[in-house]
């Protein structure tokens, strides 16, 4: 299953952390700069206050500190009043919807960034009803209606933008998923293998693979059909998902055989599995054997799972229904039997 949004399996800052970290110091370090050059005279009154609050965002966010959800509503209002005030000091209208429709542009911007389609499109609509009323306020009908064809022009950019992201991301979703068990499919799981051998290279702690698969399958499907089967396999899918829940990925491998990715200590990994194979007994009525193998240092994708393909068949071949942990040597691999 795929991770909580805070944090990545070793528990440091997501994608999503690090990048609306950058944003909110980037923009702790823009906002006195732009209130300076607008010449604002309660500069020094207001300059810390909206870095301040950028910043304790921006970073709380990216440590983990915050929660995204409160951090991105601060991020955004504390932008969202600095191009307020920028505004009201304008020396002129021409200045004041200059200045509007650019905000707007970034703050839509943003919108579509931090929330959902509607959350944001919902924000948009807002930030382009008040941006129009500030400029017409000024005196200027023409400016406002500009204002209002350009920031209206910008929404539905980024509302087309944001749908077509969406629509490749559920395409890509499905070339990676198993059309039967719901499942990461192999290409799927590669994906998440690769990125945990890069985590490591980098210094995060080994992760276990659990390759497993069930036992005497082809004989269930030769004596109650490929349905029997097929029901199997999702009962299967679906109790090692239970097992699972948040803390790690799962896949189909192939045929009968599932794969884990799970990432923790040794044991972890090992109670794991052995919860896996009891539960699926218990719950499926069938049983499955698990090749347990922890990633080497410098090992290759294909070798870790050769490893653990190694284990899960010395499984089989000690009479099914257990687990075996593989260990690697420089010169060949040996299996240590865990059941």
């Amino acid at each position: 299953m795929s991770q909580t949004a805070s944090t990545n399996p070793e528990g440091g800052p997501t994608l999503d952390r690090v990048v609306f970290g950058r944003v909110g110091v980037l923009g702790a370090l823009l906002a006195p700069l732009v209130l300076w050059e607008s010449g604002d005279p309660a500069f020094f009154a207001l300059a810390p206050v909206f870095s301040g609050l950028l910043a304790t965002a921006g970073i709380s966010a990216w440590r983990g500190w915050m929660p995204l959800a409160v951090a991105k509503p601060l991020g955004f209002a504390t932008g969202a009043a600095v191009q307020v005030r920028v505004v009201q000091i304008a020396a002129s209208p021409e200045l004041s919807a200059f200045l509007t429709l650019g905000g707007l542009m970034v703050l839509m911007g943003g919108a579509y960034y931090l929330w959902s389609d509607v959350v944001a499109l919902t924000v948009s609509g807002a930030l382009t009803i008040a941006g129009v009323a500030t400029v017409s306020m000024e005196g200027d009908q023409r400016l406002a209606l500009l204002t209002a064809a350009y920031a209206g022009a910008t929404a539905v950019v980024l509302h087309a933008g944001t749908m077509l992201r969406h629509q490749l991301a559920e395409q890509r979703e499905l070339a990676n998923s198993d059309e039967l068990t719901g499942l990461h499919n192999r290409r799927g799981m590669l994906v998440h293998l690769r990125a945990s051998m890069v985590r490591q290279l980098e210094g995060a702690d080994p992760e276990a693979l659990l390759l497993f698969d069930i036992d005497h399958f082809k004989l269930l499907n030769d004596l109650e059909g490929h349905d029997a089967g097929d029901a199997a396999l999702q009962r299967v899918a679906r109790t090692a998902q239970r097992v699972l829940g948040e803390h790690g990925e799962i896949g189909r491998w192939g045929g009968e055989e599932f794969v884990i990715l799970c990432p923790g200590s040794p044991e972890f990994a090992l109670d794991t599995a052995q919860l896996l194979r009891e539960r699926v007994q218990e719950e499926t009525g069938v049983t499955v054997s698990v090749g347990v193998a922890f990633a080497a240092p410098g090992e290759s994708v294909r070798g870790w799972v050769s490893r653990a393909d190694h284990a899960m068949y010395q499984a089989k071949e000690a009479g099914r229904n257990r687990v075996v942990r593989a260990h690697h040597t420089q010169r060949r691999d040996r299996a240590e039997l865990a059941a």
